[in-house]
């Protein structure tokens, strides 16, 4: 099947870079999910098979980038807050799991290096643009962090995750009365970055800078909300997405409709005692990446330059 990252910039699929330690605790992060947790996921084929992207969801739970981190067909790496590289054990499996650390409320330039390194050695960021978790379940008003983050990467694909049902989450008997959440996986699209005459990115200075990467977030976000229910909306629902935002279209993986449930044949069967109580521990462990979304668009410095327009 075509791959939209693969026809734009005519490379093949890389080798995995997927680390070790990702490799050990990627399995029983999602044997732990599906001991507490049904997760219905449509759509995972919008997500290119090569080239750098970001992908960026609703935060409504902080087992939203856990369950995305799960069970995307690419390695993917969150941001996480940095207080938790100070909690031993939890420390030592991000480590190994890996994540960006992100100091929220400034301008983290060391995790925006990291997450540009991400996208620079072709694989996938996940972020969470309103960078905090919404109270009532409806869309936030997100940063320019996210247009600030793509600015470094113009050719990297974007692609909206929209997340429900994970609110319903409680520590409970594992198998038993699990309630169920889904992954939507939008189309993939590009920021239309300015071109100049040799190719390279052409970026305008100060306030005007601003103003375009706020209308890339405005839209981006547009496309997001489009994946949710109504009442989830916010202020996005009204966004028109065709200005700064390119959709792939017809270069994309034919949408087939897919849809599948996370099941495990174990479902049925009570788990109790010692494997329930390692069970909750575990992924009360792991899922501490998910405890911060994306701040650092709150305050972009003044001399940050970025904008956008139709590719040629």
């Amino acid at each position: 099947m075509p791959d939209p990252a693969s026809e734009r910039h005519g490379e093949a699929a890389a080798p995995s870079r997927t680390p070790l330690g990702r490799r050990i605790l990627s399995p029983i992060l999602r044997f732990l999910l599906r001991m507490f947790l049904r997760v219905e996921v449509t759509g995972s084929n919008r997500v290119p098979e090569t080239g750098a992207g970001i992908v960026f969801y609703n935060h409504i739970h902080w087992l939203d980038p856990v369950v995305i981190c799960a069970q995307l067909p690419r390695y993917a790496i969150p941001l996480t807050k940095v207080e938790v590289s100070r909690w031993p054990l939890v420390a030592w499996l991000l480590y190994h799991y890996r994540v960006v650390y992100i100091t929220r409320g400034v301008v983290d330039r060391a995790a925006l290096q990291a997450t540009w390194a991400v996208l620079r050695d072709g694989d996938v960021s996940v972020i969470s643009p309103e960078g905090t978790r919404s109270q009532d379940g409806r869309l936030l008003t997100a940063k320019e962090g996210l247009a600030f983050v793509a600015r470094q990467a113009p050719d990297a694909w974007l692609v909206p995750v929209a997340v429900t049902g994970t609110p319903a989450f409680r520590w409970r008997f594992p198998f038993i009365g699990r309630p169920r959440a889904t992954i939507t996986y939008g189309r993939s699209f590009y920021f239309k970055w300015p071109r100049a005459a040799d190719g390279s990115v052409a970026l305008p200075e100060g306030r005007a800078a601003r103003e375009v990467m706020r209308e890339m977030t405005d839209e981006a976000m547009g496309q997001l909300a489009a994946l949710l229910p109504e009442e989830m909306r916010g202020a996005a629902a009204t966004v028109q997405c065709c200005r700064r935002c390119a959709v792939v279209g017809l270069r994309r993986p034919p949408d087939v409709g897919e849809s599948h449930l996370w099941s495990f044949c174990f479902g049925r069967i009570p788990c109790v005692g010692l494997s329930a109580i390692l069970g909750r521990a575990m992924l009360r462990l792991l899922s501490w990446t998910a405890c911060s979304g994306l701040s650092i668009g709150a305050t972009i410095p003044p001399g940050s330059r970025s904008s956008a327009r139709a590719r040629s």
